[in-house]
């Protein structure tokens, strides 16, 4: 299928395809690989020295598109506003390898098609642009749920609450009965020595 680039056809508004967060498995989901819940070829995520998430934002566009250009701009000073965000330039018409990566990985994640520009992350993909009031505010939400909801899912359980012990009622039941065998002991010893005493008199 040939690339596009900005045709008319192409529609001016961004749209969000089958986003892979979107059905991202919650933290007690039980998921086997923590390391990438997301399907389709990345990676998708890193973690930089200090343990924070950061996003894999892969921008496939061409010399050739008018939309392209316009993202670029924007994409640029959203990595360095939030240095999270990890932008992946690919030039695909100049470039083949970026066009066969566009292809493997557009089909990873169960999408055919290969208009430009396109925007993967997350397990997902979002083409078209517009303006950044538009277009540029729905990716930087997209960008931020997903960073928020992955944070969330690779952080560690919560330990349980430490609960203290309890004596079964069969230790209860001893204990009363040693208490009441050391006083009936204690009485009976008193009224010995009080008997005793009396006789003595």
């Amino acid at each position: 299928m040939p690339l596009l680039h900005g045709k008319k056809s192409l529609p001016f508004i961004l749209a969000a395809v089958l986003l892979g967060f979107l059905s991202l498995p919650s933290a007690s989901g039980g998921n086997e690989n923590t390391q990438n819940p997301f399907k389709g070829r990345g990676p998708w995520f890193e973690r930089d020295e200090a343990g924070e998430i950061r996003l894999h934002l892969y921008f496939f566009w061409s010399n050739k598109c008018p939309h392209c250009k316009r993202a670029k701009p924007f994409l640029e000073k959203l990595q360095r506003e939030h240095p999270w965000v990890l932008l992946n330039e690919l030039e695909v018409t100049e470039n083949p390898e970026n066009a066969r990566r566009f292809a493997e990985m557009v089909e990873s994640i169960g999408e055919k098609s290969r208009a430009v520009p396109a925007l993967l992350f997350c397990g997902g993909m979002v083409q078209g642009f517009d303006r950044e009031e538009n277009s540029g505010t729905q990716l930087m939400k997209l960008l931020t749920q997903c960073r928020v909801d992955l944070t969330a899912y690779l952080a560690p359980p919560e330990p349980m609450p430490e609960i203290p012990a309890r004596q079964s009622p069969s230790s209860n039941g001893q204990s009363t009965l040693v208490m009441w065998a050391v006083l009936v002991l204690v009485v009976s010893g008193a009224a010995v020595f009080w008997g005793t005493n009396r006789l003595k008199k």
